[in-house]
């Protein structure tokens, strides 16, 4: 695993590293306590890897929630959030 630290006023880390997915429980329950987590995510994102860090994060503690959003360009803005 290779990490790549991003500076500035919220400095973080960016890991690259294969099967990073399947650890994503570990490695956030690493950075915070709390107890709950959503996994945003598009269409053609979810169907690949949401199932997975879903599992990795309950197996880690948290209780999970998830919402997926429509994949594209049209669902890039503030509406879309609220």
């Amino acid at each position: 695993m290779r990490k790549i630290t991003v500076s500035g006023d919220k400095g973080y880390d960016i890991l690259i590293g294969r099967e990073l997915v399947n650890r994503a429980g570990e490695l956030v329950r690493g950075v915070t306590k709390a107890g709950k987590a959503i996994v945003i995510t598009d269409t053609n994102v979810a169907p690949l890897y949401c199932h997975t860090v879903l599992n990795s994060l309950k197996s880690s503690g948290f209780e999970v929630f998830s919402h997926t959003f429509p994949a594209g360009e049209a669902s890039k803005n503030l509406d879309t959030v609220n």
